[in-house]
Formats: C-alpha cells, sequence, structure tokens
C-alpha cells in the first residue's frame, strides 16, 4: 500500500517479503496463543513442528527459529507438561499418552526434560 513512498532496493524488499511471510504464516497465531499457560506445551510444540515445516518457504529463516526457538524449551519438564491435560487443543489420544507417562515413575532424582537439537 505504501510502497511507492518508499525506495527500497530489491535485497530490502525481499527481506521484507520474508519477514512478512514468517509473521503471516508463524508468529502472530504463536503471539496470541502464548498467554495461556495450559495451552503453552502443545503450542509451543506445535508452533516447532511449523518451523520445521517453513524451509519449504525460506530454508535459512526455519534453521535460524529452530536452533533459537530449542533453546527456549527449558520450561517443559515433568512438572509443567500435565498442563496440557486442561488444554482442549491437545488430542484425547495425547493426554491418554501424558498419563501413562506420569504413571511410569523413572528415576526420582532425575528430572526429566525435554532436549532437542535442531
Amino acid at each position: 500500500m505504501f510502497k511507492s513512498q518508499f525506495n527500497l532496493t530489491a535485497r530490502e524488499e525481499e527481506g521484507l517479503l520474508q519477514v512478512c511471510l514468517f509473521v503471516v504464516l508463524l508468529y502472530v497465531k504463536a503471539w496470541f496463543t502464548a498467554p495461556s499457560a495450559p495451552a503453552a506445551p502443545f503450542h509451543d510444540l506445535t508452533f516447532l513442528q511449523k518451523l520445521v515445516a517453513f524451509e519449504t518457504v525460506n530454508k535459512k529463516t526455519s534453521e535460524l527459529a529452530v536452533k533459537k526457538f530449542c533453546g527456549h524449551l527449558w520450561y517443559l519438564g515433568e512438572e509443567l507438561v500435565p498442563m496440557s491435560l486442561f488444554d482442549p487443543a491437545v488430542p484425547t489420544l495425547l493426554k491418554q499418552k501424558i498419563v501413562a507417562a506420569m504413571d511410569d515413575e523413572g528415576d526420582a532424582e532425575q528430572t526429566r526434560r525435554i532436549l532437542l537439537k535442531p
């Protein structure tokens, strides 16, 4: 709409297009669903899947975003993941798997966390 008011180089225009694609296709939904604590684990993992799939649009952006986002999943531990049971967006089968995993006592001294590498 305001394109005629700016003198952008081809590189700047392409960069702006890539940022807009990233924001519109991925980030807006993630931003607006972030405040819901019970929905956070499921939404974050869904967002991560979408970041990986974004490589078909822009491989470099996808790789960098996945690498950065993996470093922010530290909170997904065995204490907080069960909050997903209260998220209506989580499929029933997945909730059953979470409950089954909670029944598995494992090592009491080691807190299990999700560690993802890109």
